[in-house]
C-alpha cells in the first residue's frame, strides 16, 4: 500500500517483497556508479510469468532519456517492461499475479 511518504528504496523493498511471496526471483543493481546509465531497476523472472522489467518511479520524479530509451527498446524487442509508480499499485498487483501479461 503507497503511503504519503514512501521513499524510492521503500517502494523497491515493497516490490521485491511482494515480488517474492509470488515466486518472482529479482534483480536490481545495488549500485550503478560503474553500469551504463539507464538500465531499469528490477528484473523479474517467473517460471510461469515470464520476464519482467521495471523502472520505479516516486512522483514528481520521470524517467531520464536514458532509462526512456531502455523501456522503449525492451518494448520493441516485445519484452514486457513497466514505469511504475506507487499509484500503479493496480496494475502492479496484475503483473504479479499473471492478470496482466
Amino acid at each position: 500500500m503507497m503511503t504519503r511518504k514512501e521513499t524510492h528504496k521503500k517502494f523497491l523493498a515493497r516490490v521485491i517483497k511482494d515480488a517474492g511471496k509470488l515466486s518472482w526471483l529479482c534483480y536490481f543493481t545495488w549500485r550503478s556508479k560503474h553500469s551504463p546509465k539507464g538500465f531499469p531497476d528490477l528484473v523479474l523472472a517467473h517460471r510461469i510469468f515470464g520476464v519482467v522489467f521495471a523502472e520505479l518511479k516516486i512522483p514528481p520524479d520521470k524517467p531520464t532519456p536514458e532509462q526512456a530509451l531502455w523501456i522503449e527498446v525492451l518494448r520493441a524487442a516485445r519484452m514486457r517492461a513497466y514505469v511504475w509508480t506507487p499509484a500503479d499499485q493496480n496494475e502492479i498487483d496484475m503483473v504479479l499475479t499473471g492478470r496482466l501479461r
